[in-house]
Formats: C-alpha cells, sequence, structure tokens
C-alpha cells in the first residue's frame, strides 16, 4: 500500500456475517462509525434485532455437532490459513484500526501483531487440549480426563481495542471446537467485518465464525439468550460485576472476562526520571488515552 492510502475510501455498510453469509440487518436503528481524527463517517452500522442474534445462534448450533468432530489438526489447518492471511493483509487491517478508532499507525500495528500472535498460539491445540490417562490410580481403578468443547460462545469485543481483544478468545474458541458469535464495539467494528472476510476466505464452514453487530442491546440478547453457553468479555469492573457476571449467572453461562486495567503509576525517589517520564507519557496518552 503506498504511504498514504486508505483503505476505506467510501462509505461503508456493515453487515452481519451469520451462517457463511453477509447479512443486511433489518433493523432500522442505524449508528455512524467516525474516523475521530477527521470526523468523517466511514460507515454504517445496524443495531441488529433479537430475531438477528437467534438467527446468528441457530446457525451455529447447526454447525457446532460437526465442527466439533472435526479432528483439531483440521481445526488447526484453518488457523494456520487464517493467520497467514492477516499477515498479507497486515498494512491494511493496521490502517483500518487508525481510521476508524483514531490510534496511531504504529499503535495500531503493534495490535495487529499481538492479534495474529493469539491465532498463531492456537495452531497449537493438538497438543494444548491433550486429556490424560492414568493407570491404577487406586485398587481396579483407571482415571481419563477428556477436554470436550463447550457449544457456542458470545464475545464481547471493546472499542479501544478492536482488533486484538476478540482475537484474546476466537482462535482458541474454534480451535477447540465451539462456534463463535462476535459483537464488535459499534464505534469501531471495521476491524471484525475484515478478519470475518478473512476466516471466510481461510474456509472456516459456515456457522463456526459468525459477527452480529450492534450496541448495549445486542449485548443484553446474548447474555439473555439460553443457548450461548458462555459470554467472553473484556470491559470495566462495573459492567462486569453488575451486568456481564449477573446476567450470565442468571443463565448459567461461563465467563471468561477481565475487567478494570488501570495504568496507575508509583514513582520512587531513585527513579531515572527520563526513563520515567517517557513512561508515564506513554500510560497516559497511549492508544489515544485508551490504554
Amino acid at each position: 500500500m503506498a504511504i498514504l492510502e486508505e483503505p476505506i475510501k467510501e462509505v461503508v455498510t456493515i453487515k452481519n456475517y451469520v451462517g457463511g453469509e453477509w447479512v443486511e440487518s433489518k433493523s432500522e436503528k442505524i449508528l455512524d462509525v467516525v474516523n475521530p481524527a477527521t470526523q468523517k463517517v466511514l460507515a454504517k452500522v445496524p443495531v441488529s434485532t433479537r430475531e438477528e442474534i437467534d438467527e446468528a445462534v441457530k446457525m451455529a448450533w447447526e454447525a457446532f455437532p460437526r465442527w466439533r468432530e472435526t479432528p483439531p489438526l483440521a481445526r488447526a489447518r484453518l488457523l494456520f490459513r487464517l493467520k497467514e492471511l492477516l499477515e498479507e493483509n497486515f498494512e491494511m487491517l493496521s490502517r483500518v484500526q487508525t481510521m476508524e478508532h483514531g490510534k496511531t499507525i504504529d499503535e495500531s500495528r503493534g495490535e495487529t501483531r499481538r492479534g495474529i500472535e493469539n491465532v498463531e498460539v492456537a495452531t497449537g491445540i493438538p497438543s494444548l487440549m491433550m486429556g490424560y490417562m492414568l493407570e491404577d490410580i487406586a485398587v481396579g481403578m483407571d482415571e481419563f480426563a477428556y477436554k470436550q468443547p463447550i457449544g457456542v460462545f458470545g464475545i464481547i469485543g471493546p472499542f479501544n481495542f478492536p482488533f486484538m481483544v476478540p482475537l484474546w478468545f476466537a482462535p482458541y474458541a474454534v480451535a477447540t471446537g465451539n462456534c463463535i458469535i462476535i459483537k464488535p464495539s459499534s464505534e469501531d467494528p471495521i476491524s471484525q467485518m475484515k478478519i470475518a472476510e478473512l476466516a471466510e476466505e481461510a474456509g472456516f464452514p459456515p456457522g463456526v465464525w459468525n459477527v452480529v453487530n450492534g450496541g448495549r442491546d445486542v449485548v443484553a440478547g446474548m447474555l439473555e439468550h439460553p443457548d450461548i453457553n458462555g459470554i467472553c468479555f473484556v470491559g470495566s469492573t462495573p459492567t462486569g460485576r453488575d451486568v456481564i457476571y449477573k446476567r450470565c449467572g442468571e443463565t448459567g453461562k461461563r465467563v471468561i472476562a477481565q475487567c478494570g486495567a488501570k495504568n496507575f503509576l508509583l514513582v520512587m525517589p531513585d527513579a531515572v526520571l527520563d526513563r520515567t517520564i517517557a513512561a508515564c507519557m506513554t500510560s497516559f496518552f497511549g492508544n489515544t488515552g485508551q490504554r
């Protein structure tokens, strides 16, 4: 790509990716995705309806029986292909993040690299998910441990790391035989749209990798849905404690969450000030103030 080339040249209409198809939402509630540096509208993103959430869950469950029976090595091969495609599109993916989030291009490149690293680690799942067998742990007794996929996971992405954070969860979930529904932040959903396009190109079967767009209403629909087995979330402590854990507890969902990161600083008397000041500035203002 040329030095100043922008990957988003016209207003994009964001579609949901459900059951291997790009589906335009029937919702009448549409939000703008705005480049915070220029205030230019980059995309229109829908707030998906409950019926559209239901359809995504249905498609994921239809894909699950065959996907869970797919050998781990075959699942890993698809992740290897996805990693290859992410690498090939590294610069485009980084520039999309800068345009929709506002972070500097170097920060976006760092986020892209860390996201891809998670896909790379997940390719090793055939060895990471191995169970075990112990003979004669007691008289006439052997012990076996098997690791089995759970079902359908919802992944709720934050706005500050729109590319990386969903990849903290998605590659591992699909590698272990689960199906996923990603709900990107409505402020910067284009990164996950691009990843879904590459997952489709990599050859993931329809229904394994799904994306449903929207805001809090969609999150609520996912939390309340009886056929979503688990939720992955990164965000604030109040939201995690009062919304995610509470709703998931009511519906028996498993939760993987990271809440309330804060870059607090304690400067000691013997600190090397030049390094300390640089570290403080990065902590305060990195990622456009959302580190």
